[in-house]
């Protein structure tokens, strides 16, 4: 089942920006050398002019989670459901 969540244009403003600060287009996919046994997989997957592209990162710090962290601060997700994401 799909769902949508609408934004406002102020949050889509501050999520192309923050998007635009880790050149996530130009990210690689994967970084091999941040894998490890205890931490989190940061997911984040885009389409833009017909294209996708995904990022995946290791339990991330700095911009690309900031990215992480504003997605799930404007996804309408309980606190309390947040609770294990961080």
């Amino acid at each position: 089942m799909t769902q949508h969540l609408y934004i406002t244009g102020d949050e889509y403003k501050l999520l192309t920006q923050k998007i635009d600060e880790i050149d996530f287009w130009g990210l690689p996919t994967e970084k091999r050398d941040d894998m490890g046994n205890d931490g989190s997989e940061w997911i984040i997957e885009g389409v833009k002019n017909k294209k996708y592209h995904m990022v995946t990162r290791w339990t991330p710090s700095g911009n690309f989670r900031s990215v992480g962290e504003y997605l799930i601060s404007i996804s309408r997700v309980s606190k309390k459901e947040t609770k294990n994401f961080y």
